[in-house]
């Protein structure tokens, strides 16, 4: 965890969970990979903004247990839950165990522009990765990161990116050395963050407590976050 939610009730819409699942039980080479994302700064405009706060990533002996660390973790933080949904189960699950209402429902406007042959998903949240949708999400990453969050006044050179607020070494480690034949975990959660951020660009910053779900608007302008640099694992490129 690279920051805690705010004390008390925690906001609607300031942070979201991405899950992208393992497919079996048991022990595996793959994991059960959690981003926790903040879209919004609290009010102060002293916290992080538009990068993770918090990461999971392991495997339990059974689908449920995984299950309910996700469960866990969007609860906590009083988030909305995006799961990649190629790999059945975890949709299923939540609705036989009333959990339906934490999922996020799907960007079916970007995922048809994608594909436009695709046909959208029975549930109707999360994300589906295809080759289509896996390429424009690859792309829209690499300018995530390199997206300048801050210029010097006096030169307008810029000094902080959102790979800057990248805390987590596993995500820079498989930025790193990404390719596509290994298994990237928390790469594959982060291409699903692709997709959600292009459908909370109409969505509003929390500014109290009971927002109806359907209320929407325009975001505001961005204010950059005060953080203390880290060196990125990318800086000896």
């Amino acid at each position: 965890m690279y920051e805690p939610p705010p004390s008390g009730k925690v906001p609607k819409y300031m942070y979201w969970v991405i899950y992208d699942p393992a497919a079996k039980s048991g022990e595996g080479t793959s994991l059960h990979s959690v981003i926790v994302y903040k879209h919004f700064m609290t009010t102060d405009g002293k916290t992080f903004r538009d990068t993770i706060v918090a990461e999971w990533i392991g495997r339990y002996l059974t689908l449920d247990e995984n299950y309910e660390q996700v469960i866990k973790i969007a609860k906590y933080y009083n988030a909305k839950i995006f799961p990649e949904i190629n790999v059945a189960g975890f949709v299923e699950w939540c609705k036989t165990n009333n959990y339906y209402s934490l999922l996020q429902r799907d960007n079916a406007r970007l995922q048809k522009e994608i594909s436009p042959n695709s046909k959208r998903s029975f549930y109707g949240v999360g994300f589906q990765m295809g080759p289509r949708s896996k390429w424009w999400a690859l792309q829209r990453y690499a300018s995530w990161l390199m997206e300048v969050k801050k210029y010097d006044p006096e030169t307008g050179i810029p000094i902080f990116r959102n790979i800057d607020a990248i805390h987590s070494k596993r995500v820079l480690n498989e930025i790193v050395f990404y390719n596509d034949t290994d298994n990237f975990d928390h790469t594959s959660s982060m291409l699903g963050l692709m997709i959600l951020i292009d459908q909370l660009e109409n969505y509003k910053p929390p500014q109290e407590e009971d927002l109806d779900d359907d209320e929407w608007t325009e975001p505001p302008q961005y204010q950059a976050p005060v953080l203390i640099r880290r060196r990125s694992l990318l800086e000896k490129f």
